[in-house]
Order: C-alpha cells, then sequence, then structure tokens
C-alpha cells in the first residue's frame, strides 16, 4: 500500500471511532433506560424456594464428591507410603546382600570412560570422571586390556588400574 492509502485507512478508523464514541455518549437512553424499568423484577416465594432447594441440592452434591475426592487420595497417599517402605525396607536388605567385588567385563577398545562408567554402576568406585582423569594422567588409559576383571571395594585407584591393565 502506498503511504497515501495508509493515510486514508488511518482516517476512517479515526471517523469510525469517532461515529461509535459519539453513538455511546449521545445514543438514545431514554429506550434503554424505559425497558429496564418495564421488566421489574417479580419473584415469587415458589420460586425462590425451588431455587434455594436446588442450590442446596448442588452444594451438597459438589461437597460429597470433594469429601471422595479427599479419600481417595488419602488413600492413594497412604498406599504411597507403604510402597515406599517397603521399597525402603528392600534396599536397606540389599544394602547389606551388596558384596564387596563385583566382575567387570571390559570389552576390545572399550574407553577408559566407558570403563570408568561400570565401576560407578557396580559401585566399586564413586566417581567415573575422577576415575578416568586418574588413568589418563598416570599413563594406564592406553594399557587397558579387554577381559572379565574381579575388583573388590577395599581397592584403591591404583590397584583397581593395576587390575584392569593386567600389571598387577
Amino acid at each position: 500500500m502506498t503511504r497515501e492509502a495508509y493515510r486514508w485507512l488511518g482516517i476512517g478508523f479515526l471517523v469510525a471511532a469517532l461515529f461509535v464514541l459519539g453513538f455511546k455518549l449521545f445514543g438514545n437512553d431514554a429506550t434503554a433506560g424505559s425497558k429496564k424499568e418495564a421488566a421489574p423484577e417479580t419473584k415469587t416465594a415458589a420460586q425462590t424456594k425451588e431455587q434455594a432447594d436446588w442450590k442446596k441440592k448442588y452444594e451438597d452434591l459438589l461437597a460429597e464428591t470433594e469429601t471422595a475426592k479427599l479419600e481417595k487420595e488419602d488413600k492413594a497417599e497412604e498406599e504411597t507410603k507403604k510402597e515406599t517402605s517397603k521399597k525402603d525396607e528392600s534396599s536397606k536388605k540389599d544394602d547389606k546382600k551388596e558384596t564387596d567385588s563385583a566382575d567387570i567385563s571390559i570389552g576390545s577398545g572399550e574407553p577408559a570412560s566407558d570403563v570408568a562408567k561400570k565401576l560407578k554402576e557396580s559401585g566399586m568406585i564413586s566417581d567415573a570422571e575422577y576415575f578416568t582423569e586418574f588413568l589418563r594422567n598416570n599413563g594406564y588409559e592406553k594399557f587397558i586390556r579387554n577381559g572379565t576383571y574381579t575388583i573388590k571395594k577395599s581397592m584403591n585407584l591404583d590397584d583397581i588400574a593395576k587390575t584392569i591393565t593386567g600389571q598387577q
């Protein structure tokens, strides 16, 4: 559109806005006011009582559904608490059964970071990244051999490195 077309469009919007404003301000309010006054609210006692009864029934139904919902939530909460307590008990038993050694299988060409992850998953080391850096810094990284090794939890990092490189 050209600049002139935008100007005419803006003028059109301005005229329309002024027309609506003028109609609202100076419109025929007498007819609107008389319609409101012509239809007074004439509620009978029967209508009011019936509405009150329906309102009471609705509130009662709403209260019943809310209490049922809360009861379901409470039951679900209790069940989850029971399940978590059972899991905690079983994990405590598993902790007691946890062995002090693990068999780690290393594939041919497997990187040190994967070996460290396996050791961390088995619980033999606490930090896989630290162990990977240890292997790299001490020259063990290039000498990791494939095979299955038994790693004990009591072994220090140097002993584990020597075991998986075949130096021990």
